[in-house]
């Protein structure tokens, strides 16, 4: 297998790209899906209209805008680099797994989610093109309300799911809302200028099927099933798109943490740029992987112009805070010599009530050096093999199998991709078939245990024994709707019989 030219920064080894499979070759696909291997289908939606023109024609921008421009959606902000990261205090490594009881406390990482903001998809159109072309001074304000995720109303408790039966939304929608708590008062809108977004890392994720479906089909015009795997199309459970502006200030891209998925997952790139890094489940050790565990999350408020008593952290490069404790990190726009009179307002980090994330994330981060994520892993140096890699372009294509690790850096789009404000891509899920559940069911039960046994927060065997007993419950509703169906399947057949008897001597009588 072809490897890289130089070790990764991250990883200290090269990294060895992916297999392709060729989508114009019939089953070619399907050698990788059946043994459960992710690999690359370049070109797979190379001839997919907005693929195919390259470029965002001015009057799809002018129909984008007219249709959707009034739509509320939920943007993602970061003012580093990296979405889903842990702040881990200095000094703090891994062990594995950790004594009962002796993970508790401020002394723990931490994990720090995306801020989210309800705002229209004008506003954040005009964030990303700003981003992508540089706007200078405005006084262009975005009216936009933060959206925490303690105040979710839908509980996950991804980790106490079966495994292989988790819906899309369960371990994908990064609503980290176990234990949630409602905020007393409603959240206020906050005026917030363009031009300090345009600071932020910026990502939205969409529900497709939220789109009108004829303005949908002219960027996603198919079900990539119907040409690689037919008998996955009855078993899509969704499809979302992935908008990205790219990262903060002088940063062209945005990085996911490592997590993993529970369906099978293939992932379109229509425009801009996608650098993916995986690792196999077997390899969860190495990372350093939990769902369990103390969490914040960036806000954005509206702050007094020019209060020297902030404490301002400009910073894009994903600094840690030494102190767990400190969860008054800001970044703001207040400058003493700033005479627009544009509105103050600041990011922070605010401390959840949740300590049970939807997905697990590793402390180990493609963003950091070597010798960081082995100061916090040490496993990382026994990697029993290299990270796999690969660069995706518009038009390819990734399948990412259940439970594998995966890391993704996605690029705005390049200078030659006229028109094309954000970088744009769409996945889609699909359930586990009979077959490949068989495949995955040990590797997903091990790693929901393996995220039990390195809980941050919390007691690790409370964790497994909640797990455990979810998972006999839903046996023993499965094996219970199983023999229900077998017996609505034999009383089908009796009646079937019954039928076709009563018809032969003239006495059927339908009954609707």
């Amino acid at each position: 297998m072809e490897e890289t030219a130089l070790p990764h920064p991250a990883f200290g080894v090269r990294l060895r790209k992916l297999e392709e499979a060729n989508p114009q070759v019939e089953d070619s696909f399907r050698g990788f899906a059946d043994a459960g291997k992710p690999c690359v289908l370049r070109g797979l939606a190379s001839e997919w209209p907005a693929v195919a023109a390259g470029r965002f024609e001015p009057q799809t921008a002018a129909e984008l805008r007219s249709r959707l421009g009034s739509r509320r959606c939920h943007v993602s902000f970061e003012p580093s680099s990296t979405l889903f990261h842990f702040d881990v205090p200095e000094g703090w490594q891994a062990s594995a797994p950790p004594a009962p009881g002796s993970r508790a406390g401020s002394s723990e990482p931490r994990l720090v989610n995306p801020g989210r903001l309800s705002m229209s998809y004008a506003d954040f159109m005009d964030a990303c093109h700003r981003k992508r072309h540089g706007g200078g001074p405005s006084k262009k304000t975005a009216r936009v309300v933060n959206v925490p995720y303690d105040d979710d109303e839908e509980d996950t408790g991804g980790s106490t799911e079966p495994p292989g039966t988790q819906g899309a939304n369960n371990n994908n929608n990064h609503s980290n809302n176990n234990n949630n708590r409602r905020r007393t008062q409603p959240e206020l809108p906050v005026e917030v200028p363009l031009s300090f977004l345009e600071k932020l890392a910026l990502y939205c994720v969409e529900d497709a099927d939220a789109w009108p479906e004829d303005l949908l089909q002219a960027f996603v015009p198919g079900d990539p099933a119907e040409q690689l795997m037919p008998e996955w199309q009855p078993l899509l459970r969704e499809r979302r798109l992935w908008i990205s502006a790219g990262g903060p200030e002088n940063i062209s891209h945005v990085t996911a943490g490592f997590h993993w998925d529970h369906m099978q997952n293939i992932h379109v790139v229509i425009s801009g740029k996608k650098e993916v890094f995986m690792l196999p489940p077997i390899q969860a050790p190495a990372l350093y992987a939990t769902r369990f565990c103390q969490q914040a999350q960036w806000r954005l408020d509206a702050t007094t112009k020019n209060n020297n008593n902030t404490n301002t952290n400009n910073n894009n490069n994903n600094n840690s805070s030494n102190n767990n404790n400190n969860y008054n990190n800001t970044y703001n726009n207040n400058n003493q010599n700033d005479k627009s009179n544009q509105p103050g307002v600041e990011v922070s980090l605010e401390p959840m009530q949740g300590q049970e994330s939807s997905s697990d994330y590793a402390v180990v981060c493609v963003d950091r050096s070597f010798a960081e994520n082995v100061a916090r892993s040490p496993a990382l140096k026994e990697l029993a093999q290299p990270p796999l890699w690969a660069v995706l372009q518009p038009g390819d294509a990734i399948y990412i199998p259940p439970g594998w690790w995966h890391s993704v850096r996605t690029w705005r789009p390049e200078v030659d991709e006229r028109g094309m404000p954000f970088s744009l891509s769409v996945n889609f899920w699909y359930a586990l078939t009979q077959k490949a559940a068989a495949v995955h069911r040990s590797e997903l039960f091990t790693l929901q245990v393996l995220s039990c046994q390195r809980a941050l927060s919390g007691s690790p065997p409370a964790h497994i024994d909640r797990f455990l007993a979810k998972l006999e419950k839903h046996q023993d509703t499965s094996q219970r709707n199983d023999l229900a169906a077998e017996e609505l399947a034999n009383n089908s057949k009796k009646d079937h019989n019954n039928n076709s008897n009563n018809s032969s001597t003239g006495s059927f009588e339908r009954v609707d």
